[in-house]
């Protein structure tokens, strides 16, 4: 019996069948057949002698027998044969939800005990979850970035990340990506199981140079995690190794941020430290070292090889290898690897308060509609802590989290004990935790420090606070100490309700574990009915979203104490640090800010006894609830998609009504506009208030958002913002004709066209795309684009390779050119030297939408 027989045997069956998993003990013939191009090129890498993470695949096979019983195989049939675009996105739209909505067929074909049994056999430890297609990571097309991958992904979610795969194989983008390169839409897949390399450093190679001599290797590095490089977040030092084996060119990423394997499961954006970013992530004898590798795998696999690979503390891993589907005939030189200055114009626009005063002007929101005395003052900051923030938020998705805050901290208080008059006092600030300011979103930290107090451990709390919420500086503590959740009228009332909530606390704390399990499980229940539920009409989509909104926010307001527990326990940590370990490096306490610290090696060293045994019970701890709450964001995430999912049949719906003009305009709305249309009757005036935000979406794209900055008083006008920090981008001088912004060539070709500014992936009608970052959502919009110009990015990321493959000419990686180009400019394109000139200087701003 071979080993793949083997292994889906003890995984145990239904039925007397069992499910295959394929390994690198397989046939190279049955890996092609069903393993897909993931495992495909696994395989062939370790038979050429690389480091290979050890890997198992669910092939094709597996898919296949889970969609007959699922009942797929009509659907699959027909989307086969589609041979119009819209017909295979509608097709591919009802596979992903039947997929989603069939988790008791995957029970009954037994994937769950051949997952549990893949997982046994590959360390139980942390995994990587991948989708494989057959017949992908050709030799001509790549379908580069544009199926799901999840990291550091443990045994609880293993089997629901496969399914995520699945669905991820009949994506809007992969469809699109098939038409556009007159493929077959896919219908052969495959999940691939890898075990997770937890990287200090990692990157892709290309073995020739796309863009330049093909004896040329260029590397692209980055630190922590590879998921950066593959979404364009994060910057990455872009360096070229010649024949002679010498580094020819370097150019520095900005290295800023960085992924690391976040505390419970999945991946995390944290910052680097600065005296990390200036510095370069391999040193040229490292990546010559791995060029050399990278080329005598090449060798070995019969020709050039577009490889990932990672560095951790046991060393050189490489992760996946596949055929370069773009390599150019006549290669040419490499160009692009200077700064280049430009200059700039002007635009003025007014904004009113928050929901405040009459008419459209007053549609525009600002602040947190907050009653401020005049010269009270108001700090507000950019949080990396949040999902949406820092970044542009539309009214809906702002108003809507801003009423969600409010009610739940509320609702934590309640469950803590909080007296009534107290609860009042609460809510006098709570439902002002978030404010909006030219669209971006803000946390008003005053009050999250109120927050903090309502239970007890205020004072280990505070130095804290800061870096939970990702504001960078925290508050003077003398002035943080002088926030208060609440007062009391005397002492004897303030220590008879502070006693109560402290017994209410520690009753949590010694049940957060229980809490959080019933609560996940829950909330899984809860969520496993809206992702199944077809929506019948809006009034339908509304009445299940008032519902959803109601039990997020009663199960979620008690759940809140494990934050702060967490806090209570970091504060703990970081005040024994200070007392036991004054000299201790930042990475003691935040080990992602350098991978090669081992903190267990540096206590060995410095610290014993009983003050050992008191700080690792503290580490302990905070680890244990950093991972409980990293469950949670979990379901909260999974809730907020189910809203979504909502919110469009309701855009659908108040379309289809006249009340709005397009569904897309539903985000337009406030949150208490949208619940008139069904609750009670449509806001008059609607169709001008949404026309205003549009309008003001716009012109709030040309403006630069400060990452902090204060208020003072109620009135908060352009002028007082301006000297804030909110500056036009139109104060920065536009490119003139004649400049040339440099970059990374990304995609061979030369194109001259209009430039179109943009901060989602859309049709621009044969414009040049201008994004801030290449991720692979980007690839849907390619097809209609003469060009790509992104800030972020570089030659190798997955939306450059697609671009190669589609003849779309793309200069990644170019500093300033949202700041630099506006919208209706003429520029020209070079791909191959990685140069944006620009030929024209008439524009309007950015124009972003």
């Amino acid at each position: 019996m071979r080993n793949g027989q083997r292994c889906a045997a003890a995984a145990g069956g239904v039925g007397g069948r069992f499910l295959r998993v394929l390994s690198a003990d397989d046939t190279e013939a049955d890996i092609a057949a069903l393993g897909g191009g993931k495992a495909r090129g696994l395989y062939a890498l370790g038979a050429a002698g690389a480091r290979v993470p050890e890997w198992l695949a669910l092939g094709a096979d597996v898919f296949a027998e889970f969609a007959v019983a699922a009942g797929l195989g009509e659907l699959l049939g027909e989307l086969a044969a589609a041979r119009d675009l819209d017909t295979a996105l509608e097709l591919a739209g009802r596979i992903r939800a039947d997929i989603a909505a069939a988790g008791a067929v995957a029970d009954g074909i037994g994937l769950p005990e051949s997952v549990r049994a893949g997982h046994v056999r590959l360390g139980g430890g942390a995994l990587v979850v991948r989708l494989s297609v057959v017949g992908v990571d050709g030799d001509t097309d790549s379908y580069a970035g544009l199926f799901d991958s999840y990291s550091n992904i443990g045994s609880g979610e293993v089997l629901d990340r496969v399914r995520d795969c699945w669905v991820s194989g009949f994506s809007e983008r992969a469809v699109r990506y098939t038409f556009a390169r007159n493929l077959l839409p896919v219908t052969r897949i495959a999940v691939l199981l890898q075990r997770f390399v937890a990287a200090r450093a990692s990157g892709v190679l290309f073995t020739q140079n796309p863009g330049g001599p093909a004896d040329e290797v260029v590397v692209n590095a980055v630190h922590g995690l590879g998921e950066g490089l593959a979404v364009g977040a994060v910057d990455a030092d872009t360096v070229v190794v010649g024949r002679a084996g010498t580094v020819v060119a370097r150019v520095a990423g900005g290295k800023e941020v960085e992924y690391a394997p976040a505390g419970g499961s999945g991946v995390e954006l944290i910052e680097v430290a600065q005296t990390r970013r200036a510095g370069a992530v391999l040193g040229d004898e490292d990546v010559v070292l791995l060029a050399g590798r990278g080329r005598a795998l090449a060798g070995v696999l019969g020709g050039p090889r577009d490889i990932e690979w990672a560095i951790d503390a046991d060393g050189l891993w490489f992760l996946q290898a596949r055929p370069i589907t773009t390599l150019r005939d006549s290669p040419g030189q490499v160009g692009g690897l200077r700064p280049v200055g430009s200059r700039s114009g002007r635009i003025e626009h007014t904004r009113v308060s928050l929901l405040r005063g009459d008419g459209p002007r007053a549609a525009v929101l600002r602040g947190a509609g907050e009653p401020v005395a005049p010269g009270e003052p108001r700090i507000w900051a950019t949080a990396t802590g949040f999902e949406s923030l820092p970044g542009p938020m539309s009214p809906l998705t702002f108003t809507m989290a801003a009423d969600i805050y409010g009610r739940v901290y509320r609702g934590y208080a309640r469950s803590l004990s909080v007296p009534e008059t107290q609860l009042r006092q609460v809510e006098s600030w709570a439902p002002y935790l978030l404010g909006i300011f030219h669209g971006r979103g803000y946390v008003n930290l005053l009050h999250w420090y109120r927050t903090a107090g309502i239970a007890p451990g205020y004072s280990l709390a505070r130095p804290a606070l800061a870096a939970e919420l990702g504001v960078g500086e925290p508050l003077p503590d003398d002035h943080a100490k002088t926030l208060h959740p609440f007062t009391f009228e005397n002492g004897w009332q303030r220590a008879w309700a502070r006693t109560r909530t402290t017994l209410v606390y520690l009753r949590r704390i010694l049940a957060i574990d229980a809490m959080t399990r019933d609560f996940c499980a829950d909330f899984a229940r809860l969520n496993d009915r809206y992702d199944t539920m077809d929506y019948i009409h809006g009034e339908h989509a509304y009445a299940e979203y008032r519902r959803l909104d109601r039990d997020l926010v009663l199960r979620w307001g008690p759940m809140l104490v494990l934050e702060a527990i967490l806090l209570t326990c970091t504060g703990t940590l970081l005040l024994l640090t200070k007392s036991f370990l004054p000299g201790a490096p930042e990475s003691l306490v935040n080990p992602p800010a350098d991978p090669g610290f081992d903190p267990d090696a540096y206590l060995d060293t410095h610290l014993g006894g009983i003050r050992r045994l008191l700080y690792d019970r503290a580490r302990a701890r905070t680890a244990r609830y950093t991972a409980r709450r990293e469950q949670l964001r979990h379901c909260r995430t999974r809730a907020l998609g189910s809203v979504e999912r909502m919110i469009r049949v309701m855009g659908r719906d108040l379309a289809a009504r006249g009340i709005i003009g397009d569904p897309a305009d539903i985000f337009s709305l406030t949150v208490e506009e949208l619940r008139n249309c069904y609750d009670r009757v449509p806001m008059p005036g609607l169709a001008d208030r949404i026309t205003v935000r549009k309008v003001a979406r716009t012109a709030d794209a040309d403006l630069v958002a400060p990452a902090r900055f204060t208020t003072i008083g109620p009135e908060l006008t352009d002028a007082e913002l301006k000297e804030r920090g909110w500056v036009p981008l139109a104060d920065t001088p536009p490119a003139v004709p004649g400049d040339v912004l440099a970059g990374s060539p990304s995609a061979a070709g030369v194109v001259e066209g209009v430039a179109v500014l943009v901060d989602e992936p859309r049709d621009v009608a044969g414009g040049i795309l201008v994004a801030h970052r290449a991720d692979p959502g980007w690839v849907a919009a390619l097809p209609t684009a003469a060009a790509l110009v992104s800030e972020r990015g570089g030659a190798l990321v997955p939306v450059a390779i697609v671009a190669r493959e589609l003849g779309v000419p793309a200069v990644l990686q170019v500093p300033g050119c949202r700041r630099k180009l506006r919208t209706g400019m003429r520029i020209r394109v070079d791909g191959t030297a990685g140069t944006v000139t620009v030929l024209s200087g008439a524009g309007h701003g950015n124009g972003a939408g």
